[in-house]
């Protein structure tokens, strides 16, 4: 398994604060990275994660994950009010405090904090989830990828 933090010039542990529903909220990426790493922990799945929490899983890597990832959320992404892109779904997570918001595609997640709603009714949290998944699918700034290509390999006994 490899993981690797994309931070760029930035410290890996700090998105910028990003802007969503008007409100300023700080995404800390190492807590993320965290998160998913608990709830995505099928030794077989490959994923990355970008800059608001959105997480792409990657069912049949290949290639650049980062490239695979990011044309997927480029295009499954940003949201449309009225059509699938605008529809999201709530998990209450059981595994940690928080939320995942679905949409249209269905390897396409994101996490919402449970201090990032100011009303934590499933509605707000999905329009917020909602909203964190179009920046994420406008703004494509990778912060993490987790590739477990190599760790899917089978363990042969003897012959």
């Amino acid at each position: 398994m490899k993981s690797v933090s994309t931070g760029r010039d930035r410290p890996a542990e700090c998105h910028p604060l990003s802007v969503v529903c008007g409100m300023m909220i700080a995404v800390d990426t190492e807590r993320l990275i965290g998160i998913w790493q608990r709830l995505l922990a099928d030794p077989h799945k490959s994923w990355v994660l970008f800059g608001n929490g959105t997480c792409v899983v990657l069912t049949a890597p290949d290639g650049d994950l980062t490239e695979q990832a990011t044309e997927i959320l480029a295009e499954f992404g940003p949201a449309h009010a009225g059509t699938p892109a605008g529809d999201f779904g709530v998990i209450d997570l059981k595994d940690a405090e928080g939320w995942v918001v679905t949409g249209h595609h269905i390897d396409v997640l994101t996490f919402v904090a449970p201090d990032e709603p100011d009303d934590q009714s499933e509605m707000a949290v999905g329009v917020l989830g909602r909203s964190k998944r179009d920046r994420d699918g406008t703004e494509l700034h990778v912060v993490h990828v987790e590739d477990r290509r190599g760790s899917s390999e089978p363990v042969q006994g003897p012959a």
